[in-house]
């Protein structure tokens, strides 16, 4: 559905750009594949487990230092960070491929991930542009400009990632451990895990995952059935790489000789605003230092896709997505405590849970309805009833809405009703509301209901049949065709 996306047009460049990449030459040999923006928040706090040792310190001054308007001198208190993921190799010219927003607030952090083909108004623009295109120039003072205009996010400080070094540093670490609920693939990306297991990734298969935009999953059947989010399943797959690459910190604990490489990998690849000191960047250090998986919580802003009138594919902010801007602000939702096709590892054990057989007898489900309503499983006996696992934080959730709104209007046998996790009801029944959902919402606040389910997989729909069992169940975005298949 939004694949398109996936080649966005290409951009002009300046006539020194090269001359420019080549002045930062001190990383160019290793610059020449694509990689993701968690990494910066992984060495951050690699240093500050280390002890940011004597020559580590030292090479702190060696991080290059941009000149960005908008930015500030704070120490202390709460802290938000512009994190933006580039690709310079010299064949494919500065292209800002991630972007996420970080803010520190006491011992916990929140993520906000803006996707790279978000319209905006820019100034000097007269019709909008992709984001992605605002500091195509490292001009980072506009694209903090933009996020206060568009988005009312204010930033105090940047950092700029050279993606080239991301395979050299998941191996530094180690590897990452990544349980998969389902074999997985993306044959664009190179991505191949056959089976449904933990896995310690290395930095090449690591960055296979971490591009991929065309992920297939393979059912019980055997057939294998392609995700159709493109960019937005990446950003749906970030919650959890971060998640992983923090656990695998605390298996680190690197000695002096890891934590100057480190350092190294941070004056190699990284860039930071000139308000951002060694002071206030050891300061940044020390409150990473603290983070664990369940201290950070994650946000993907709500987007809906669009076509300009000059003809370009983009997305444009649904409209709530200031909601989903005040929880992120809140740090409200937490990483990886939904999780999905991927998740993290407990030891040896996947922490996802096995899907319902189909044919078991469906567990119990009944209670009142946001709406005050009340539904009981039991009174829908002789109809296929679609249990719809959603929320607020869930983008893909939300942009499937329309399709099942179209599905429940237009199919006269089967009762739709959602069930809400982690959520509240003041965030999900406005969305449900405007996107002209009339079923049924039960509350899920403490994820029992969605345990009893078995739910790994957000959005998840679990089909029951007229007899009262499981007849099958749908992870990720469904079609109509998808849920006739069950039901007729």
């Amino acid at each position: 559905m939004l694949s398109h996306l996936d080649d966005p047009e290409p951009h002009d460049y300046p006539d020194d750009f090269r001359s420019r990449v080549k002045r930062r030459g001190r990383a160019l040999q290793r610059r020449r594949r694509t990689l993701t923006g968690l990494a910066a928040v992984v060495v951050v706090a690699a240093l500050a487990g280390a002890g940011l040792y004597g020559r580590a310190l030292t090479r702190l001054d060696d991080v290059e230092r941009l000149t960005v308007a908008g930015t500030s001198q704070t120490s202390g208190g709460d802290r938000t960070v512009l994190v933006v993921g580039i690709d310079t190799g010299l064949g494919e010219g500065f292209r800002t491929d991630t972007m996420l927003v970080v803010r520190f607030a006491g011992d916990r952090a929140s993520v906000l991930s803006i996707p790279r083909d978000l319209a905006v108004s820019a100034a000097g623009q007269t019709d909008p542009v992709r984001v992605n295109t605002v500091a195509a120039e490292r001009d980072y003072s506009a694209l903090i400009d933009v996020l206060d205009a568009e988005l009312g996010i204010t930033v105090d400080n940047m950092i700029e990632v050279d993606f080239a070094g991301f395979v050299d540093l998941v191996d530094l670490v180690g590897g990452i451990d990544i349980a998969t609920a389902t074999p997985i693939r993306d044959d664009m990306s190179g991505l191949r895990i056959d089976t449904p297991a933990c896995h310690r990734l290395d930095g090449t298969q690591a960055l296979a995952l971490a591009r991929s935009r065309r992920m297939q999953t393979q059912g019980a059947d055997g057939t294998w059935r392609t995700l159709d989010g493109g960019d937005l399943d990446r950003v749906a797959h970030q919650p959890v790489l971060l998640a992983a690459g923090l656990e695998a910190l605390t298996r680190t604990r690197p000695d002096p000789l890891t934590a100057d490489r480190l350092a190294g990998w941070l004056v190699d690849h990284a860039a930071v605003d000139d308000n951002l000191g060694n002071d206030e960047l050891i300061d940044l250090v020390r409150r990473a230092m603290a983070l664990t998986p369940a201290r950070i919580a994650f946000q993907s802003l709500p987007v809906e896709p669009t076509v300009l009138e000059n003809g370009a594919n983009v997305l444009t902010t649904s409209d709530w997505f200031a909601d989903t801007v005040e929880k992120w602000e809140e740090g409200t939702t937490s990483a990886y405590t939904d999780p999905g096709l991927l998740g993290l590892c407990e030891g040896t054990t996947p922490n996802l849970r096995p899907e319902l057989p189909a044919g078991q007898p469906a567990p119990a489900l009944a209670g009142p309805s946001l709406s005050g309503a009340h539904f009981d499983l039991e009174d829908h006996r002789g109809r296929y009833v679609v249990v719809s696992f959603t929320a607020s934080w869930c983008v893909p959730c939300i942009n499937n809405l329309p399709e099942l709104v179209d599905y429940a209007a237009e199919r006269s046998n089967v009762t739709l009703v959602s069930v809400s996790p982690n959520d509240q009801d003041t965030y999900i029944t406005p969305i449900l509301e405007r996107a002209g959902a009339r079923w049924g919402v039960l509350d899920d606040q403490d994820g029992t209901i969605a345990e009893r389910f078995r739910v790994t997989t957000m959005p998840t729909h679990v089909i029951i049949d007229p007899d009262g069992r499981v007849a099958a169940t749908l992870h990720g975005t469904v079609t109509s065709d998808d849920l006739d298949a069950v039901t007729e």
